[in-house]
This record gives structure tokens, sequence and C-alpha cells, in this order.
């Protein structure tokens, strides 16, 4: 029980909550024909806790993590049935967010074994959108033998965006301060990109 052990001055905490609607409503045009509409939507929240260095010593404090995503879809199906044919033509649309902040300090190197603690946060949002159109096919020739076929086009369309920012804690002298903030005015700021495909 003691192979393995890790000593941290902050506990890692996660609290999440969860949310969830769905609903699915039929209409029976015919004995042949009918239509399922489906609807649903989720939402949940995350938060994190825990050591930003990982070790027994409160180096660089706590790390906050906040995530909180949505996810909404639509799909409605058509069937139609009869001795020998089955046919399902379905359509689909589904919207997918994410949000996701982050607060904690991370101990820059430093000449010497030294390091300085940089406050940094970090905000990033994704965003997907999906539209599709589907069709299953099945034809009876007789009891043993059938002829299938599946046919679905999809196209979705991915956004993603990041901004980072970093603050610098302590005072290291004029020379030193200077080299740490051009770092990190180097790499921080916004990154984001755009993706979409069909298939």
């Amino acid at each position: 029980p003691f192979a393995y052990q890790v000593f941290e001055d902050e506990d890692f905490v996660t609290k999440t909550e969860n949310h969830q609607f769905s609903g699915l409503y039929s209409t029976y045009f015919s004995s042949a024909v009918s239509n399922e509409f489906f609807g649903g939507y989720s939402k949940s929240r995350q938060h994190h806790f825990s050591d930003a260095d990982g070790s027994s010593q409160n180096l660089a404090g706590r790390r906050d993590e906040m995530r909180e995503d949505h996810f909404f879809t639509l799909e409605n199906r058509i069937y139609y049935e009869s001795e020998s044919i089955q046919n399902m033509l379905g359509l689909h649309f589904h919207d997918f967010r994410l949000s996701e902040d982050y607060g904690f300090n991370l101990l820059f190197p430093l000449p010497g074994n030294l390091s300085t603690p940089v406050s940094v946060g970090q905000d990033v949002k994704r965003t997907r959108k999906v539209y599709s159109i589907f069709d299953s096919f099945t034809y009876r020739f007789n009891e043993n033998h059938s002829l299938i076929l599946g046919l679905r086009g999809e196209t979705s369309e991915s956004v993603y965006g990041t901004f980072v920012n970093g603050e610098r804690l302590q005072d290291l002298g004029a020379p030193t301060n200077a080299a740490v903030d051009s770092y990190i005015a180097q790499v921080s700021g916004a990154y984001q990109g755009f993706q979409s495909n069909f298939v």
C-alpha cells in the first residue's frame, strides 16, 4: 500500500453539475408510413481544483479549471415499410459548444535551478455544427435474400479560439524582469482556427 505516495499541499477536487433533457414524438400516417422526431439538450459544468506545482511545498498555489459545455440536437426520421421494402430517410443537426477557463501559477525557470511564479490565464472556446442527411433502404427478394443500401452525407463546421495571458508576480531586478516579461509577451495573445469538411 506504500509503493506509491504523493504529497501535495492542495487537495484535488472536482465538482460536476449536469442537466439533460430529451423528447421523442412519433406520428403514424398510415400502416406503411410513420415519422419520428427527436430533440435533445444537455449542459454540464465542471470545476476542478488541484495543486499547481504537484509538490508538498506551496510554491505555485492552487490551479483552477472551469469547463462548461452545451449540446443541442434535432433528428427527424421518416419510415416506409411494405411487404418487400423498408426505407428510412433521416435529417440530423447538432450544435456543440465548449468553454474552458484556466487560472494557475506557472513556475518560470531561471538560471541556477531557480524559478519565479507567473500568473497564467487561458480562455478556450470551441464550437461545432453538424448537418447530415441519411437513408437506409432494404429490398427483400424472399425469406433468405435481401438487398441493403445505405447513404449518408454530412457537413461539419468547427471553430476554435483561445486567449492566453500571463503576468510576472515577483520583482527580480531590471534585467531579469525584462527577460521574463519579453517571453510572456511573445506567448500571450489570441489563437484561433476554422475547419469545415464534407463526408
